[in-house]
């Protein structure tokens, strides 16, 4: 199991948050280490939008990522959490940190607390965009995060990589192919795509209260516990997507 990826080697960014990388060639090592059992299993995590990150930053560690032949990129966003320096005043003010509120999927319910009944929800902060990732370009990484999770991330697939590899073709350039040619679509795919645009970006708040007085509404978090909202996006679209 390999860590998260960290796309950046600015002093300042490392510091804001706590995390550092290793080289590109211990970790080359360490998926050719892990590829070498029968298990054949390696993973890695990449967070979106971290201070600093920009879509070529985050395209790339995909690419390292799935160039180099990891079985599974499992792909998150940024999230900000209360009393860490990367959500202090100070780092959003320098890197211009953009971000909303959001019910996290599955923490939600109705529970009875001393003989009555409170509906409850867990809000986390995510980060939406920066000073160096604009909001359009965090959707961009979004869609290529689904292609990669549907095309890349299963068994369905595996015979057509190790064959890019062997004759020299970038597995993650196929995938940015597949992203960047939605005329090849048939119109089902296109609705699935555009459904997970709009699910990315629906259900987002500027404030926590605003979120959590939406998600507590009766009707919406009878959707959420019914499981018509609050879906995992990303999972939610790729089983549409192996369904077409």
């Amino acid at each position: 199991v390999l860590g998260s990826a960290v796309q950046s080697t600015d002093t300042e960014v490392l510091k804001s948050i706590k995390r550092s990388n290793i080289s590109s060639d211990a970790y080359k090592k360490i998926i050719d280490f892990g590829n070498s059992y029968e298990s054949n299993k390696t993973y890695s995590e990449v967070i979106l939008g971290l201070p600093g990150d920009t879509k070529e930053k985050h395209f790339e560690t995909l690419r390292f990522g799935v160039d180099s032949n990891v079985n599974k990129m499992a792909m998150y966003q940024a999230m900000l959490l209360s009393g860490t320096e990367m959500a202090s005043k100070a780092d959003r003010k320098k890197f211009g940190l953009i971000t909303k509120f959001r019910t996290i999927p599955g923490c939600i319910g109705i529970y009875e607390i001393l003989g009555k009944k409170h509906s409850v929800a867990e809000i986390e902060e995510i980060i939406f965009g920066s000073n160096t990732l604009s909001t359009d370009d965090y959707l961009e990484c979004r869609v290529m995060n689904l292609v990669i999770e549907t095309f890349y991330n299963n068994a369905m697939f595996e015979e057509i990589y190790p064959m890019l590899r062997t004759i020299n073709v970038s597995p993650m350039d196929c995938l940015i192919y597949i992203k960047e040619h939605p005329e090849l679509y048939t119109e089902k795919i296109k609705e699935i795509f555009a459904s997970f645009i709009a699910e990315t970006t629906e259900d987002l708040f500027p404030s926590w209260e605003q979120a959590n007085e939406y998600v507590l509404n009766e009707d919406v978090i009878n959707k959420y516990i019914g499981g018509e909202l609050g879906t995992n996006e990303l999972l939610f679209h790729r089983v549409l997507l192996f369904n077409e």
